[in-house]
């Protein structure tokens, strides 16, 4: 009577007639065109995150203020340089339009502003949550298209389908509905507060990571939702938070758009 065949020689078999048919240069030319992409990528972060350790705040000053004698400065990083061509104009309004806001929500007591000062009593210790609310979308007061922006500089790797084709991925519409989750990184991480300067306002000394997801509804214009990640970080102090879509890997741009060195 015949010895039944071992069934791991038939895989074993198996596998060694697969690995004659299919050479194993094909897949290791795969696997290095793999290796270098995510290469390039992992250069390009190195290579951002030397130029924001070597930076501070006031190396990017793209507008200046009228009447300023500060001439407009730019940073070697992606939307950051001059060539991008991105609208920075309104950078300036941002700032003054958040420093408005902050000031109303907590108005001073005895005279003395101590949302200026990083005096007041903790606003929000834990900012995870959600908050539900309305977008409205104004004009700017630079007009800008699809041909306003370098796009060969900026996403070089990217395969745009026509230079006359508008962007698919843009809310069109003039308001809607919108849903930020919140999720604060439970340490709270403290610095050395500067001196407090005139018309500059100081955060308090705490810090912490926060991160969120945000949901836009463009109900009348693409008649899409448009979801995002966010990453940021909160000032308990003074109830800020700044975020951006960014990667959390270059989270340093923040510090850019802030009003002050705090």
């Amino acid at each position: 009577m015949p010895q039944a065949q071992h069934p791991i020689a038939t895989i074993a078999f198996i596998i060694f007639i697969i690995w004659l048919v299919f050479p194993e240069g094909d897949y290791s030319s795969q696997s290095l065109t793999l290796s270098d992409l995510a290469a390039e990528r992992l250069g390009r972060f190195h290579d951002a995150l030397d130029v924001l350790n070597a930076s501070r705040w006031g190396d990017f000053t793209p507008a200046p203020k009228k009447g300023s004698k500060t001439k407009p400065s730019y940073l070697n990083l992606t939307g950051f340089r001059e060539e991008d061509k991105f609208a920075w104009e309104n950078l300036n309004r941002f700032r003054e339009r958040s420093l408005k806001f902050s000031r109303h929500a907590i108005p001073p007591v005895g005279g003395k502003s101590l949302w200026d000062a990083g005096e007041g009593d903790a606003v929000w210790m834990n900012a995870s949550g959600t908050v539900h609310g309305e977008w409205v979308k104004r004009k700017g007061s630079v007009t800008r298209g699809y041909d306003s922006y370098n796009l060969t500089k900026v996403a070089p790797g990217m395969d745009w389908i026509g230079d006359e084709v508008p962007w698919a991925r843009n809310i069109t519409g003039t308001s809607g509905r919108m849903m930020l989750r919140l999720e604060g990184n439970k340490t709270v991480n403290e610095y050395e507060q500067l001196p407090a300067q005139t018309n500059t306002p100081t955060a308090g000394g705490l810090i912490r990571s926060v991160k969120g997801t945000t949901t836009i509804e463009d109900m009348s214009g693409s008649g899409h939702d448009w979801e995002m990640k966010l990453w940021g970080v909160h000032w308990p102090r003074q109830g800020v938070i700044l975020m951006t879509t960014t990667s959390e890997k270059v989270r340093g741009y923040l510090r850019f758009t802030t009003p002050g060195t705090e």
